[in-house]
């Protein structure tokens, strides 16, 4: 039996696998050429997967130490078509406050803007019409704890916490779960983690998240959807 997921638990770098496959095949390719100037050209690639392989760990956590920068995830105020914008600039996972709105798609949100200026957002999403969803959420919790940690990949929010697959996208009324960018992959993505019907089930899931990963954990509620397909 495996046993219990551990985000913590080294592994085996996979990366490694792949880089030395790279190797044999550039050799091989090196060793049948004939032509020297293909030679040389053969070598430079063959030299810098070397290097990428000397660079690499063994081994591998999922979960780990320090938070990522988060300026890639997110919308800025000049990206919207609404004058004046009412957008603050505070990031819904800055502190734990709550009651205030913001954009949410394509792996990035809004900064906040307070639930009264919702009519400028219904039609104002310039920025991300070329994607699918784009989700109007209120901020109603947040986890308690700081962003000290962060993953490398988005299914360890999936295999912690007994977390299952969700069907996509939700019907009826909708409560998100999103990840903290701070703690995801060079923070340049927000990570809807989880939706449920009940808000009190996405609570329970953020606060298992949070203390299971020392991540932040935004809960929001839906407050319109838009479908831009």
């Amino acid at each position: 039996m495996g046993g219990k997921y551990d985000p913590r638990k080294p592994r085996r770098n996979p990366e490694i696998g792949e880089l030395l496959r790279q190797v044999k095949r550039l050799h091989r390719q090196l060793q049948a050429e004939t032509d020297h100037a293909a030679r040389k050209g053969i070598a430079r690639m063959l030299v810098e997967v070397l290097e990428m392989l000397a660079a690499e760990p063994e081994f591998l956590t999922d979960l780990r130490s320090g938070a990522q920068g988060d300026a890639g995830a997110f919308f800025f105020r000049d990206s919207y078509t609404v004058d004046p914008s009412p957008l603050s600039d505070q990031s819904p996972f800055a502190d734990t406050k709550t009651g205030q709105c913001f954009i949410y798609a394509a792996g990035k949100v809004s900064p906040l803007f307070d639930i009264k200026d919702l009519p400028h957002f219904q039609d104002a999403y310039t920025p991300v019409r070329a994607v699918y969803w784009v989700w109007i959420l209120e901020k109603v919790y947040a986890t308690a704890n700081e962003t000290t940690m962060h993953v490398a990949d988005e299914s360890v929010f999936k295999n912690a916490s007994g977390g299952k697959e969700q069907s996509f996208p939700p019907n009826g009324p909708t409560w998100l779960v999103l990840a903290d960018p701070r703690g995801f992959r060079n923070g340049k993505c927000v990570e809807l983690v989880a939706h449920y019907r009940r808000e009190a089930a996405a609570r329970k899931r953020a606060d298992k998240l949070a203390a299971e990963l020392n991540i932040r954990f935004v809960v929001a509620r839906e407050l319109s959807r838009i479908d831009t397909h």
